[in-house]
């Protein structure tokens, strides 16, 4: 979890936060980047991060057969390669979306599946939103709706 504070460089440049929140609420801002965090805020994330951590540690010691605290050793943040998930025992085996589905069927006792990918329709108010997060100058906007335009009607397709 992270966050940012930015109290000093907001006041250094005239910017006043304003939050306006429940009394009933009083945590509703722990992640402001206009303030410190207190100490009680701190100590709920991390609570939260750690119980979330151990139940991650917990999950693939079970589902991996694998001693807890050497779980642990792994489950550090880093990044492993294929070959070191596999050493270490993080995977079964490496391969492509067509091994994946190959074994699938194998444990479903299927001949063959299929990967269904949901295509949504998208109106006028997607296209707007789409467009407030454009680049600027009309090569962008091109782009843009080059890789929008298969979810538009075809009255939004320009070329």
């Amino acid at each position: 979890m992270q966050s940012m504070n930015v109290e000093k460089l907001a006041e250094l440049i005239g910017v006043k936060p304003i939050t306006i929140k429940s009394e009933k609420t009083p945590l509703k801002d722990i992640l402001s980047p206009f303030r410190e965090m207190t100490s009680e805020e701190k100590e709920m994330l991390m609570s939260i991060i750690n119980s979330m951590y151990d139940r991650f540690v917990n999950i693939v010691a079970e589902g991996r057969k694998m001693d807890k605290e050497t779980v642990i050793k792994l489950a550090n943040g880093g990044i492993y390669t294929p070959e070191q998930a596999m050493e270490y025992g993080l995977i079964d085996d490496i391969g492509y979306r067509e091994d994946a589905m190959s074994t699938i069927c194998k444990l479903c006792g299927l001949e063959s599946a299929a990967l269904v990918k949901r295509i949504e329709k998208r109106g006028l108010s997607d296209l707007l939103g789409e467009f407030a997060e454009i680049k600027s100058g009309v090569p962008a906007v091109m782009e843009k709706l080059e890789s929008i335009k298969y979810g538009l009607p075809t009255t939004f397709l320009f070329k």
